[in-house]
């Protein structure tokens, strides 16, 4: 189909829809881990934020437990799959406040975040 001028508009059509459909694929896939990533790290800090005040309300010490596919917490359990978390773990005092200053560290795929707990306040912070 080539002649001596060059590639005719049919063919190159053709490379620039093959083009887009690839890019349309790859682009996808990345949205998508964004998006779970997202959504599970929001969901994370909001039972995070839930035990903070229950500490502070009823007094008492709440332990929260990180593992590398889900976390812990005393009455429940956050699964995290298909993300990978690593961090240690640590509890909320009488207070409010925690334990450690510390930074909780979620991936999935290429998508990272982080979730940054800070003494004091205690204020959670997605990065």
């Amino acid at each position: 189909m080539r002649d001596k001028y060059g590639y005719t508009l049919l063919e190159m059509l053709l490379v620039l829809v093959i083009l887009s459909i690839l890019f349309l694929l790859v682009s996808s896939k990345q949205l998508y881990e964004h998006y779970v990533l997202r959504q599970k790290v929001d969901y994370v800090k909001a039972m995070l934020l839930k035990n903070q005040s229950m500490a502070l309300s009823q007094h008492k010490e709440r332990a929260i437990i990180v593992q590398t596919d889900a976390i812990v917490c005393e009455e429940q359990t956050i699964p995290l799959s298909p993300l990978e978390c690593s961090g240690p773990s640590f509890h909320y005092t009488p207070t409010g406040s925690i334990s450690q200053a510390l930074t909780l560290h979620f991936t999935y795929g290429l998508q990272q975040y982080d979730l940054v707990l800070q003494l004091g306040s205690g204020c959670v912070d997605v990065r």
